[in-house]
């Protein structure tokens, strides 16, 4: 057990992440402590750093990072891509529709529970796709 340095909770060692500079090797603060801090900092710092990613993805440097990058992740991920692609074909001819969030109705992007079955997906909005791939790294995890 040990005592956050922030909320002066006391929580199982587990509840800290690891910080090698520390003597015991665990960040004085509780992980939920230091999302929360993360967060505030995130908000207050947020417009600077979109400025500067925008600055920099406007050089020559960045514009190359960022295809060498998009190329690395579709020659990881052929089977999602070509899912992808014939999705966006079957949108753009109509012969699939895009529907609203299973969920909670609002306007939908295409969720595929199975990379090789491209026309068989799931429409959740932003929030609660991104809850499912989060989920689904846990399980993995």
């Amino acid at each position: 057990m040990k005592v956050c340095s922030s909320c002066g909770t006391e929580k199982p060692e587990s509840e800290y992440t690891k910080r090698k500079a520390s003597k015991d090797g665990l960040a004085s603060a509780c992980r939920e402590c230091l999302k929360e801090r993360d967060a505030k900092r995130y908000e207050k710092e947020r417009e600077h750093r979109l400025a500067r990613h925008k600055a920099y993805m406007a050089t020559a440097h960045g514009k190359e990072a960022h295809k060498r990058a998009t190329e690395k992740w579709k020659d990881a991920n052929k089977v999602r891509r070509a899912a992808q692609i014939i999705l966006g074909n079957a949108l753009k001819y109509k012969t699939i529709t895009r529907q609203p969030c299973w969920v909670c109705g609002e306007k939908a992007e295409a969720h595929h529970p199975d990379y090789s079955r491209p026309l068989d997906v799931v429409w959740l909005c932003k929030k609660h796709h991104k809850e499912v791939h989060s989920m689904s790294k846990k399980d993995q995890q």
